[in-house]
């Protein structure tokens, strides 16, 4: 059979139910576009005038990504619909009332309000600058004045002495911290020349001991007397002469192994050498520079001496009778200050608590006259929700025209390619796509005979003749019929024509044994 054709056409073209009952619905609808040829976008709209504007709305989109998109997009709105009448509702609660205030007289009343609070708050200045007060303040100025001079005189000498002396203590101690440091250096740099002499030096005693034990080796020679090949005894000759070339190859190896040794001993006792003479410079060096440390460590304890010395002989500025006299020449002057000012604080409060006043009035009026620049915004941010809410209105109408657009399509082209697939057949006919209740098509394969699907109150004969019918077609696109086996044959008073052998199974009480009928001679074989 799969010679002939290939299983699943076979199944399609042997059974009158395999199409319509077994094969599913997005199957039987590919092998329909198969037989008849699918229908195309622009066959569509070049059908149907209403269409022509649908190409630029689609933009290359498929008609079912733009229908999702104007789902999507019709639910946004719907949504924003909905909101903007409760915001513009909120809007309109929330603008505030200035139906009893003029915005002119607020501002001009405004404006007289801070002119007063300036008034009072000069009037402050006044009183906390009255003339005694600058007076008494002008002479504290010079009193502290007089101070400074009295302490520049007493300290000033002995100050700049101690200065110099601690620059002159500062410059010892860092020539000490050097020679400390330089010290140190060279002491850890003699530890390193120790371990590099004990090193090499340990290395050329090693070498020397190798070689006196490389030249003590003695030459020592076994070999076999007999010949390896013919294994007779070799000739005297022959053996001197083995004897011979093993001598020179040890003494040759021997002298070679003697060389390096002695070169690598030579080696490190140069190195040893060479640490050797570094370390006696440092050896040369270290008691000049302990000398000069010691020098330098006195001299530091002697400028440390003179510094304490002369911060002893400071006088002390605090304790000085004519400082001690100047202050309290200006706590008194202070304290005048202080009576003066307190003598004055009773009229500044009254005045303070004058201008508190207009300032509760004033906050008052400012907070009326924010009122129009509230109910201002308001009245622009409720235009603005107007203005979205009609743009919005507008979008889901071009939308609404739009899915028509697209609905129209799919109804148009599921009428022609209905119209194209039915031509096919004489009986079957096919509904490829069923309304919902929203208005929009779902598609489908079913199919029918007379009006009547064929899942749904078809009787076993229409059914059987509507598969025959399909197996036609089929057969016709396919290229080949093969026998068709009718089961329950006998509800088929007249099946259809078929170009294909039917072999019709039907329920015969009188045959106990199979018959095949052949129509044209109506002969009977018993089988």
């Amino acid at each position: 059979i799969s010679s002939i054709v290939n299983e699943d056409t076979f199944k399609l073209l042997t059974s009158p139910s395999y199409f319509s009952e077994q094969l599913h619905w997005t199957k039987r609808r590919k092998v329909l576009l198969d037989v008849c040829g699918d229908i195309t976008d622009g066959d569509v709209i070049a059908g149907n005038k209403e269409l022509a504007k649908l190409p630029a709305i689609l933009n290359d989109r498929s008609i079912e990504n733009h229908r999702k998109i104007i789902d999507a997009r019709r639910s946004a709105i719907n949504e924003e619909l909905e909101k903007i009448p409760v915001r513009i509702d909120e809007a309109t609660r929330s603008i505030p009332d200035t139906e009893n205030l003029i915005e002119s007289a607020i501002k001009i009343h405004i404006n007289a309000l801070n002119d007063q609070i300036a008034e009072k708050q000069a009037e402050i200045s006044r009183i906390q600058s009255g003339g005694q007060v600058a007076v008494h303040e002008k002479r504290l100025r010079e009193i502290e004045g007089e101070l400074q001079q009295l302490k520049n005189q007493i300290q000033g000498e002995t100050l700049g002495n101690v200065a110099a002396k601690r620059r002159e203590e500062s410059n010892v101690r860092g020539e000490v911290d050097n020679l400390t440091f330089e010290i140190e250096s060279t002491e850890r740099r003699q530890r390193d020349y120790m371990q590099q002499i004990e090193e090499y030096t340990g290395r050329a005693d090693r070498m020397r001991e190798k070689w006196h034990t490389v030249n003590g080796e003695s030459f020592s020679h076994t070999h076999d007397d007999n010949c390896p090949s013919c294994g007779q005894a070799l000739p005297e000759h022959r053996l001197q002469a083995a004897h011979d070339a093993a001598l020179a190859a040890f003494n040759l190896n021997k002298s070679e192994r003697l060389d390096e040794i002695n070169k690598l001993g030579k080696q490190a006792k140069s190195e040893a050498d060479r640490f050797t003479a570094e370390k006696n410079q440092l050896d040369g060096q270290l008691p000049a520079l302990r000398a000069r440390l010691l020098a330098k460590q006195d001299e530091l304890k002697t400028v440390s001496g003179d510094l304490v010395a002369l911060q002893a002989t400071m006088q002390d500025f605090e304790t000085n009778p004519a400082c001690i006299q100047k202050r309290e020449e200006a706590a008194a002057v202070r304290q005048d200050i202080t009576n003066l000012q307190e003598s004055a604080q009773s009229a500044v409060d009254a005045v303070r608590a004058e201008i508190t006043g207009i300032r509760s009035e004033l906050s008052g009026l400012e907070k009326d006259l924010a009122k129009f620049s509230v109910a201002s915004d308001t009245l622009r941010r409720i235009a603005d929700l107007e203005l979205q809410e009609k743009a919005l209105a507008d979008e889901f109408e071009q939308l609404e025209h739009e899915l028509f657009l697209i609905e129209e399509f799919v109804r148009t082209k599921v009428s022609l390619l209905e119209d194209k697939i039915n031509s096919k057949f004489k009986f079957a006919r096919f509904k490829l796509f069923k309304q919902q209740v929203n208005g929009g098509l779902e598609e489908c394969c079913d199919p029918t005979f007379g009006g009547v699907p064929y899942s749904e109150g078809l009787n076993n004969a229409a059914r059987i003749n509507v598969g025959l019918d399909i197996i036609n077609t089929l057969s016709e696109h396919y290229g080949v019929s093969v026998p068709i086996f009718c089961d329950n044959a006998e509800s088929v008073v007249q099946p259809i024509p078929t170009v294909g052998q039917k072999i019709r199974l039907i329920v015969s009480e009188k045959d106990q044994k199979l018959r095949v009928e052949v129509e044209a001679a109506k002969e009977a074989v018993s089988a």
